[in-house]
């Protein structure tokens, strides 16, 4: 089966409310070039966009523990989980922590490792790349 996916639908706060997310996706769905197309979206269960474009949803991915469990010490130390996709804003997070917090969040990212804890935490690679230089 040929299948495309989007990944993420952003819509200036200012425009949203309007429709322009669901006509987005119902204008681009035909140029995808594959008979399925998968959408991956955080803010789709609040704001049913998707299915107002046309989409049928299909399943819904729950919260797994390892992973939320992540994010719970991430908040307890101040992260902000809107930004984790912003390099700069992450390093600068780190720089400010002590040693006894990176140790908190390198045991919580060792203990709970999933494969899906990145597709949460992050819409780059970046996020990684700048985690695994201060967590050695």
């Amino acid at each position: 089966m040929q299948l495309s996916t989007i990944n993420r639908v952003v819509i200036h706060p200012k425009y949203r409310t309007v429709g322009l997310g669901a006509k987005l996706i119902r204008e681009t769905l035909p140029l995808a070039g594959t008979p399925c197309v998968e959408l991956i979206a955080v803010m789709a269960k609040f704001s049913p966009f998707a299915e107002k474009a046309g989409m049928q949803k299909i399943a819904e991915q729950t919260s797994i523990d390892s992973v939320s469990h992540i994010s719970k010490v991430l908040l307890e130390l101040g992260f902000d989980m809107h930004l984790l996709g912003s390099e700069r804003y992450v390093k600068a997070k780190l720089e400010n922590l002590s040693p006894a917090q990176l140790s908190l969040i390198r045991k919580a990212f060792i203990k709970n490792s999933h494969p899906r804890f990145k597709k949460e935490f992050a819409a780059s690679r970046l996020w990684f790349l700048v985690l695994s230089s201060f967590l050695g």
